[in-house]
């Protein structure tokens, strides 16, 4: 991989990384009740500046020659993934989306049988029993 073509990866990768806590700065800000609230401009923004970090990385790979876009189904689902859960934690709670979030990442990592099942569930109860009963602090 030469160096622009690095640089580009690179400065992708470091966008993407930017949008994400953007975006997790958003969740402070009301979203409004019925119509776009004070949230909803900054978080289209984190959005774009996802999907423009997404395709920088993609244009350094692809001139690269090295970008085979199948590999990059799983790491693009765990990013869509990771967005939703943050989208969908103050409305559902920790409980329902901390569930959804790691059964879906335990299967989409190849996790089978009983253990895609089992361990979402042991892992959020554990989380759960160690921020809500242990310290007491409380979870949305």
């Amino acid at each position: 991989m030469d160096r622009l073509t690095r640089r580009d990866v690179v400065s992708g990768g470091a966008l993407i990384l930017l949008a994400l806590l953007y975006y997790l700065a958003t969740l402070e800000l009301p979203a409004g009740d019925g119509e776009p609230g004070p949230a909803f401009f900054p978080r289209l923004l984190a959005a774009v500046l996802l999907a423009l970090g997404v395709r920088i990385v993609l244009r350094g790979l692809r001139e690269a020659g090295q970008a085979d876009l199948s590999e990059l189904r799983k790491p693009t689902l765990l990013i869509v993934a990771t967005v939703a859960y943050l989208a969908i934690f103050a409305h559902l709670g920790f409980v329902l989306s901390t569930l959804a979030y790691t059964l879906f990442t335990a299967r989409l990592l190849g996790g089978r049988g009983v253990s895609s099942l089992l361990v979402p569930l042991v892992a959020t109860a554990i989380v759960y029993a160690l921020f809500a009963v242990g310290l007491a602090l409380p979870l949305p």
